[in-house]
């Protein structure tokens, strides 16, 4: 396998979604028994609550966790993608989360991980966001914005928490009438998508949880709702 593989949460608001991430994660690995996956937390400034949390459920299913801080004194980040069988980027600011990885070449880095070496993209919310062409973003204070991102996922639009924080969805909407070639791609809380070339599936962590594609055809959208998967992707 080469390319790149995404597994994104639109919201992982609770402990047992968290641990179900991980699960899956792991059980989509299929080229290493001990797989390594790099945590990245700088979108929430390294909560340190936050990463024990995913440290734990992490390797309680088998992973060897390592964790990639922005902000205390940098380790050698190529070494530890070039070592890495997940990603996981946690939520918090995608603005800011976006400036960081920009300004320390972790996109670069990954891109050539990915030319011969298989690896999952996988993160949630502001960590779901980063990779489309453009994403809904709480990154101001009591406004929706949608802005750029790093464009990996091209032709998209992306929103998280699509149940959960509903005055995203006229944010999505209006810019797919203003953009009408853009496709929304929005996923609830507790709802997983996976992405690999043009196959989207998706993920329920929690029963009833979604996600869907949004559509500018003949003058409206249309909204249509991604299939689930089976069994976990293997990989």
């Amino acid at each position: 396998m080469t390319g790149p593989i995404f597994m994104l949460a639109g919201g992982l608001p609770h402990e047992t979604a968290k641990a179900k991430m991980m699960h899956l994660l792991k059980s989509a690995i299929s080229w290493s028994s001990n797989p390594v996956l790099v945590y990245i937390g700088a979108a929430h400034g390294d909560k340190q609550e936050k990463v024990a949390t995913y440290a734990q459920l992490a390797m309680h299913v088998g992973f060897s966790f390592k964790h990639l801080s922005l902000f205390s004194p940098v380790p050698d980040i190529n070494s530890l993608i070039e070592i890495s069988d997940a990603l996981f980027i946690d939520g918090g600011n995608t603005r800011s989360l976006l400036a960081l990885m920009k300004a320390w070449h972790i996109d670069k880095m990954l891109l050539n991980k990915i030319k011969g070496n298989p690896i999952i993209i996988s993160g949630v919310s502001a960590g779901m966001n980063c990779w489309f062409e453009w994403a809904v973003t709480d990154s101001w204070a009591d406004q929706y914005k949608i802005i750029p991102c790093l464009g990996w996922l091209k032709g998209f639009v992306a929103s998280p928490h699509w149940d959960s924080e509903p005055d995203r969805q006229y944010v999505l909407l209006d810019f797919i009438r203003r953009c009408p070639s853009i496709t929304g791609l929005a996923v609830e809380d507790n709802c997983v998508v996976h992405i690999s070339g043009d196959s989207i599936q998706a993920y329920p962590l929690k029963r009833n949880a979604r996600a869907y594609m949004y559509k500018f055809m003949e003058g409206a959208i249309e909204e249509e709702q991604i299939k689930e998967g089976g069994n976990p992707p293997q990989i």
